[in-house]
């Protein structure tokens, strides 16, 4: 506000009113209020005031009785009476963004936001909770996609926190189910809804046309309502169309997960065994096993190993959650080692070996007890299979070496050199002789985080005689790759980590060879995973459960 002419804070106050300041206080200025009150009087008064030649004369005469009266008054009594005295002198608030100060009264309320100051509009917009693009896309999302959205988030962070898995599974299973049958009642309303509104619509057609026969009415009119009926159904199936379900959703998200989360594989296994002991969702299981093996097989003839890795540990751990044949998974290993096995050495036949034999660590306890006889064939098979490294893997390995004047293979040193970086076997070999000390231990691993063969989990998924014999598992279709698909594919050599000896010397009961070569395979797959995402990648990497003082160093190497 401008102050501009104004008198002192002394001189400003009103020689009509002069009270003590206790009953200035204490009345709030009622006298002057009252004055106030005929608001259009007092603007006439202004206008006589105004115009009045003595004006200054009575001005002075009030400023020397305020003074003689000043300490009755009070030192505060001016403030009550500021803004009377601005408007009763005829000085209007000054200033675009001016505001009346005390008993000023009456004051013009501003309609319009572009008188407002800019402070103000903000504040303006911020208390009716606008912010821009983002609110837009919130308000826009419907209850459905809300739902999908929450549904999607749980599945893809469970088991981040390693407190209480088997209750956060159980959990996780709870909520998609609820989803699944709240998404079909609310499918089966719209289905009722149109069969309703096409039975109204068929009425009305047969009510017209008996009409139209009864007056003969024109033609034209008959047309103009049939154009308008066929208006109003053909946006309602386009947005039938549109929509997409909560249950395909699910299936591929599941099946997403499961082919890029190495970590979490024994998770969704258990998730789909305890949908599948439901009849109501017995038909979505069916469905992720259908669409999996549609993705193992598109994968293989893709070249994404990494992926057909993960899902034939997937349709393992389903074997283990009473979703999926046992046998069926070992017919398909079977036949994909015998594809395998017509092929020459080459780094197709070590990558699809590797995902194959990389897929038995995820047996339960209970399943190798009673398919050791299938475990063996497997094994006794890629033994068949495997063969000296091929040409682009002795490429990888020498260059993998350290800088040397002399050339590869001239000494002795090599083999020492190659043995102390771990480069003297392939991840094939060193496999193998993995799977020989997981069955010297009984099958029992630290690091494959078989959840479906837990305590808390296990009696919930296994079925009882009646519903095994009523409700059989599902089983794995059949293979349909070719020779001529495998060979089509260009594969790169496997990857392999160099060894650092100082791992073993520094703690002092290290990894068994079975956990070390999962928990290498977990790292590889998420580096290929996260690949292009470097902070996802490294808290994934981090997250990986094993508790173990050789866990750094793995994880270095």
């Amino acid at each position: 506000m401008e102050f501009a002419g104004a008198p002192p804070v002394d001189d400003e106050a009103d020689p009509t009113n002069c009270l003590p300041a206790e009953e200035t206080v204490e009345r709030g200025d009622a006298a002057a209020l009252q004055d106030d009150l005929p608001l259009e009087a007092d603007e006439a008064s202004h206008m006589e005031e105004a115009s009045n030649a003595g004006r200054e004369e009575e001005r002075q005469e009030g400023e020397i009785l305020a003074e003689s009266q000043g300490e009755e008054r009070g030192p505060w009594a001016h403030m009550f009476r500021q803004g009377g005295t601005d408007r009763r002198r005829g000085f209007r608030n000054s200033g675009p963004y001016g505001r009346p100060r005390g008993d000023s009264g009456f004051h013009r309320r501003r309609q319009d936001a572009r008188d407002l100051p800019p402070w103000s509009q903000v504040r303006r917009s911020r208390g009716r909770g606008f912010r821009g693009d983002r609110d837009r896309e919130e308000a826009s999302l419907s209850v459905k996609e809300k739902r999908w959205m929450c549904l999607r988030t749980l599945f893809v962070t469970v088991g981040d926190e390693m407190a209480l898995i088997p209750q956060q599974i159980q959990k996780l299973a709870r909520e998609a189910e609820t989803a699944i049958v709240q998404d079909r009642e609310e499918e089966r309303e719209k289905a009722e809804k149109k069969l309703r509104d096409r039975t109204r619509r068929g009425d009305d057609e047969l009510e017209s046309r008996a009409a139209e026969e009864n007056e003969e009415t024109d033609a034209t009119d008959t047309a103009e309502k049939k154009a308008e009926t066929a208006g109003e159904e053909i946006p309602e199936q386009s947005e039938g169309q549109k929509e997409e379900n909560l249950e395909d959703r699910l299936v591929e998200l599941l099946v997403d997960c499961a082919s890029q989360l190495p970590l979490k594989v024994g998770i969704y296994s258990c998730v789909v065994g305890l949908w599948f002991k439901k009849s109501r969702l017995r038909s979505v299981c069916t469905r992720i096993v259908e669409r999996s093996f549609q993705r193992f097989e598109a994968a293989i003839k893709e070249g994404k190993f990494f992926d057909a890795k993960l899902l034939l540990r997937f349709f393992v751990a389903l074997a283990g959650s009473f979703v999926v044949s046992t046998e069926s998974v070992f017919e398909t290993m079977m036949a994909l080692l015998s594809l395998c096995a017509e092929l020459p050495p080459s780094s197709t036949t070590e990558q699809l070996l590797l995902l194959t034999l990389a897929a038995l660590p995820w047996l339960s306890s209970r399943l190798w007890e009673t398919h050791r006889g299938a475990v063996e064939e497997v094994l006794a098979l890629s033994q068949q299979i495997s063969s000296p490294a091929s040409a682009e893997a002795l490429l990888l390995r020498q260059a993998c070496l350290p800088v040397r004047d002399a050339p590869f293979g001239t000494d002795g040193e090599d083999n020492s050199i190659v043995a102390s970086l771990g480069l003297h076997k392939s991840r094939v070999e060193t496999l193998v002789e993995a799977l020989g000390f997981m069955e010297q231990v009984q099958w029992k691993s630290k690091a494959t985080f078989r959840f479906f063969q837990s305590a808390d989990l296990f009696p919930l998924l296994k079925p009882s005689e009646a519903a095994a014999a009523r409700f059989p598992v599902c089983s794995l279709p059949a293979l349909t790759l070719t020779v001529e698909d495998l060979r089509q594919i260009r594969a790169l050599p496997i990857s392999s980590g160099l060894r650092l000896p100082v791992s073993i010397e520094k703690v002092d009961v290290p990894l068994s060879p079975h956990d070390r070569w999962i928990l290498e395979d977990h790292f590889l797959t998420l580096l290929y995973s996260f690949r292009d995402n470097v902070t996802l990648c490294a808290e994934a990497l981090l997250r990986v459960p094993v508790d173990h003082d050789q866990f750094d160093y793995v994880l270095v190497e």
